[in-house]
């Protein structure tokens, strides 16, 4: 992996700087795990960054002062689906970020993807699981979903590397 550090964009929010340098401690955590054993990467994780730790609950913080400045999510894929892409390279990693309800854009991830998500109202399950760590293999297929509230979810995404399901044809 590489040892560059990211650069934001001049004028950039001094939250947003705060958020990078938390990711970045993240990254310990996330590049010790092998993503194609998803339950031992959890666990993994879990160890070395536990969803309760400081760290952890200052990247939820940030994260949803980012979401509700609108800095953090700036683009819609719907009513309830908000994003954005927070790094293009973390380390080898894409970092973005989504707040939504409901399904989202289905995915291939073809190096696994982690994530890591909080809840922003209810008691939301993404894919059936409640906030914290989850991780997917690689070439596992999916279709986001949140049910039971609305959750904010960052993904760190292997070289950035998704194959985003084609939109589906008009019936005539």
């Amino acid at each position: 992996m590489t040892s560059i550090r990211p650069v934001l964009p001049a004028g950039s929010p001094a939250d947003q700087v705060r958020l990078l340098g938390e990711l970045e401690a993240l990254l310990p955590a996330i590049e010790s795990v092998d993503v194609s054993k998803p339950a031992d990467a959890e666990k993994g994780l879990e160890k070395h960054a536990p969803f309760v730790s400081p760290l952890v609950k200052r990247i939820e913080a940030l994260a949803k002062k980012g979401a509700a400045e609108g800095w953090l999510l700036p683009k819609s894929a719907g009513p309830k689906v908000r994003f954005g892409r927070f790094l293009k390279d973390l380390s080898g990693f894409s970092v973005d970020f989504v707040s939504m309800e409901g399904p989202a854009a289905g995915h291939t991830h073809t190096k696994g993807e982690i994530n890591l998500g909080f809840a922003m109202s209810g008691k939301p399950l993404f894919d059936g699981r409640p906030p914290g760590w989850v991780v997917f293999p690689p070439a596992s297929h999916h279709i986001p979903t949140v049910t039971g509230g609305e959750m904010l979810i960052v993904y760190f995404v292997p070289g950035g590397q998704v194959v985003w399901d084609a939109a589906p044809k008009p019936k005539v």
